[in-house]
């Protein structure tokens, strides 16, 4: 029942990668290996005795954000605080990215609020060491 709670929150894709990787496999592992890395039975199914998560990572998963006291555990209130939370960052950034202020996005819209995120100096060029600030998950900040 966790298993099916957990794919509704996080999705398909990341459970089946973290299933890969308790694996001992790669994220993006055929389906056939992972059932090979974890059938302790040879039966070609996985039961719930077999089926693993894996231990590395998990600090920084999908939830851990939401368990905001630590315990290891998300409960529905951190999750919904945790959900709103992203909420009200993803309509900020909606605003800040609607430079025509006319309530839609469009690409060139994003591609611009996304290029001026970047270019933290303001000069109108994405330097190596903004990009590479921005890759490491650094927002640099604006400095004109």
């Amino acid at each position: 029942m966790k298993l099916i709670r957990m794919a509704v929150l996080v999705g398909p894709a990341v459970v089946t990668a973290c299933i890969a990787l308790a694996a001992g496999a790669q994220p993006n592992a055929s389906p056939q290996r992972i059932i090979d890395n974890l059938d302790q039975d040879g039966d070609q199914l996985l039961s719930i005795e077999e089926f693993e998560l894996p231990d590395r990572g998990r600090e920084r998963g999908p939830l851990a954000a939401a368990d905001t006291d630590g315990d290891g555990i998300v409960s529905r209130g951190e999750l919904e605080a945790h959900l709103e939370e992203r909420a009200a960052d993803a309509m900020e950034r909606f605003d800040n990215s609607d430079l025509n202020n006319d309530g839609m996005l469009t690409e060139e819209e994003i591609k611009l609020a996304t290029f001026n995120r970047i270019d933290s100096n303001g000069d109108g060029y994405i330097d190596a060491q903004e990009l590479a600030a921005m890759r490491k998950g650094r927002r640099p900040e604006r400095m004109g």
